[in-house]
């Protein structure tokens, strides 16, 4: 993630090769989001707060995911911006 937050990806920067770059990032996202679903421990499975950051987690991977298949690159550049504050949430609540 913080190859795309730090890559300077503004809108007067995103281009297909950066398209390309930002698509094959996101998919290592998608992987450890995957593998934070399926390897999370069974005590939270019952946890609302758990469950909701855990879908604010995904719905920020498939609002990129969308702009991304758009190629708009104040979408694409605002996207990257907003998959912080999940991955942040999930990790200070649940480690």
């Amino acid at each position: 993630m913080e190859g795309l937050l730090l890559g300077g990806y503004t809108p007067d920067k995103i281009d297909d090769s950066a398209i390309d770059s930002i698509r094959g990032q996101l998919s290592v996202l998608l992987y450890l989001a995957e593998a934070i679903k399926d390897n999370s421990p069974a005590k939270y499975s019952d946890i609302e707060q758990f469950q909701q950051l855990r879908k604010g987690l995904f719905s920020s991977l498939e609002t990129l995911d969308k702009a991304l298949t758009s190629k708009n690159p104040e979408a694409i550049s605002k996207s990257i911006k907003m998959l912080k504050p999940p991955y942040a949430k999930l990790f200070v609540n649940f480690g």
